[in-house]
């Protein structure tokens, strides 16, 4: 697909895409429930939440989708029923599920999308292996796919917690429904350490024996639990929502977004005092946030460790600032759906930013500028790449084209038609 863009402002009130983090979690759960119906309203159609569906229909759930709600029912005894599933590039879905997998006595092929392969998981293989799974590599050493046989029982594993918050949420979860838990020692430093406690906070929600320690190092108690049935709706997503708030804060008018909820998710929620320490005008009142035109941008210095997909809206607006802003500690975007260091330098130069990357030191210097050039874009598969050219492009005098634009599927399908009904100037050109 070939999207084209033109300067343009935005104005009206959206609801928040749900977050595709919590509605994976809530469904991947689902392999620990009691038997029985659980519900989710407001599941995100995008490709992430469909390989967590098929992975848990391979273990034997039967899954109806009616609109945005998902119906699931969990049968007295789940096995694995088909032996191979492909769970495409999602990587919370596939990482999570290898730890899943491991707890079962069953053979299983974890088959994924060309970006997972270039994906590693050699820690988190070499942690459950540890722990009894039997676990092969069918393609590139440390890389997906994999075959998987368990079941482990549990005990004391040490893992790194600097490359992916995604395995110690994967062991979490292979705690919860081992014979025995897991005590999972992390290794500091950690990064997307939200997510790590979305993990926790989700579970314990529905009825996860669950612990975490600080002292040394973090050391999580993920002791065997059956969680109950659950009827949940899904909660607006920060990071996604910071693409369009970038846009109205760089570009106009106003917007409105609603849908959040604090109580179940509050990862990446940052961004609202991010954007106002670079002079956006954002206010949160309860689960709406409103953002409207700023004529200046301030430049900031930023720990995003914590926040690697509030990056890419954070270096685009960093963009127009005046003078010099820097990102820190960001050096796992490296191992994400492309390397986004890498494609953050590409694509802002192409726009005519001044961008240098430490990848060794995970720093991203931005120099902005607010005259920038349109540019042509040919983008990688990867979703937040795209939305973040959108932000330029639409900030921009001349025509913008990006080309590959149908990767947002894999979190926001709408995203294009989303724009455009709140008047951006976005057209579809196959």
């Amino acid at each position: 697909m070939e999207v084209a863009l033109e300067r343009s402002s935005i104005r009206g009130a959206i609801e928040a895409p749900p977050s595709k983090s919590v509605a994976q979690r809530l469904i991947l759960a689902l392999a620990l429930t009691s038997p029985g119906k659980s519900t989710i309203s407001r599941v995100p159609s995008c490709d992430d939440v469909e390989a967590s569906i098929r992975f848990i229909r391979a273990l034997g759930a039967d899954v109806e989708r009616e609109k945005d709600h998902l119906i699931v029912v969990v049968p007295e005894e789940l096995s694995v029923r088909e032996h191979i599933v492909n769970l495409g590039d999602s990587g919370t879905t596939y990482r999570i599920a290898m730890g899943i997998a491991s707890t079962f006595d069953s053979e299983i092929v974890l088959e994924c999308g060309r970006s997972m392969r270039r994906r590693p998981v050699r820690d988190l293989v070499d942690a459950l292996r540890r722990l009894g799974a039997d676990i092969e590599y069918l393609e590139r050493e440390g890389h997906p796919p994999l075959r998987i046989r368990g079941p482990i029982r549990g005990g004391k594993i040490d893992i790194r917690g600097d490359v992916s918050s995604q395995y110690i949420s994967s062991l979490i979860y292979a705690g919860v429904r081992s014979r025995d838990g897991i005590e999972i020692r992390v290794r500091p430093p950690v990064v997307s350490r939200p997510y790590i406690e979305l993990t926790l906070r989700i579970l314990e929600k529905l009825g996860a024996d669950v612990e975490i320690e600080e002292n040394d190092m973090i050391t999580i108690y993920s002791f065997p639990s059956e969680l109950h049935r659950f009827s949940i709706t899904t909660p607006g997503d920060y990071a996604l929502s910071a693409f369009p708030m970038a846009i109205a804060g760089i570009s106009g008018d106003e917007i409105i977004i609603r849908g959040f909820d604090d109580s179940l998710n509050t990862v990446d929620s940052e961004i609202v005092d991010y954007f106002k320490e670079m002079n956006l005008k954002v206010r949160k009142l309860g689960d709406i946030v409103y953002v409207s035109f700023s004529e200046h941008v301030e430049p900031a210095e930023l720990d995003l460790g914590n926040n690697p997909d509030l990056v890419m809206p954070i270096v685009a607006v960093m963009s127009f600032a005046d003078g010099v802003s820097r990102v820190r500690n960001v050096r796992h975007l490296a191992y994400k759906e492309s390397n986004r260091l890498r494609e953050i330098a590409r694509t802002l130069t192409s726009f005519g930013v001044s961008v240098n990357i430490d990848e060794e030191r995970g720093v991203i210097e931005v120099k902005g500028r607010r005259k920038l050039s349109p540019a042509m874009i040919d983008l990688p598969d990867d979703h937040r790449i795209a939305m973040m050219c959108s932000i330029l492009g639409l900030a921009i005098e001349g025509r913008t084209i990006l080309r590959g634009a149908e990767c947002v599927r894999k979190s926001w399908p709408e995203y294009w038609n989303v724009l455009k009904k709140l008047g951006a100037k976005v057209d579809i050109l196959s």
